[in-house]
């Protein structure tokens, strides 16, 4: 009964954790993004640099850390796809970023496709509220609001648990209390 008791709230955690490290990779990739790349790059429009929409589709998650490091490096390597980029956008070459580390690029590659989603997914009418302006509910609020109920939905689940180990802790004590 522990064990399980054990494994069921390990498990709750391990979910919170996986949720957590996930909202703050895309809102760490996203505060980077503007910070580093929105000068040159757009997620849907090319701007001094290509439309970032969908790289990740076609290019690896390596390829996009090795080329954001040093896209240089890449060119001259003899990657095709690094000389293809350089021959549409020469004679502008992006800067080298090597001092971003590969979890802050996977950030940025989590907002890139967390936009590129957004980008590409028409909202339903049923969701457009009836009031125009600033009253939109865009995707980041729909996994906000997501998120949410994932989490009441853990705490029922462990208000559950924690009903389970204390009835179990009482049926104990009575019948340690009996002997």
């Amino acid at each position: 009964m522990r064990i399980r008791v054990f494994i069921e709230a390990f498990l709750v955690v391990m979910l919170l954790r996986t949720v957590a490290l996930h909202a703050a990779s895309v809102d760490d990739g996203r505060t980077l993004f503007q910070s580093r790349c929105a000068s040159c790059h757009m997620i849907d429009q090319r701007l001094v640099g290509p439309a970032l929409k969908d790289i990740y589709k076609s290019q690896s998650e390596e390829w996009i850390i090795s080329f954001v490091h040093s896209p240089a490096k890449k060119i001259h390597s003899g990657d095709t796809a690094a000389a293809n980029l350089y021959q549409r956008f020469q004679p502008t070459i992006m800067p080298d970023q090597a001092d971003l580390s590969n979890d802050q690029i996977k950030g940025l590659i989590a907002y890139i496709k967390a936009e590129s989603d957004r980008i590409t997914t028409s909202v339903p009418p049923s969701l457009t509220p009836a009031i125009s302006g600033d009253t939109t509910i865009t995707w980041s609020n729909y996994w906000f609001w997501c998120g949410v109920a994932a989490l009441l939905v853990i705490l029922v689940y462990g208000f559950i648990i924690l009903t389970r180990a204390y009835k179990a802790k009482e049926d104990y004590l009575l019948s340690k209390n009996k002997e």
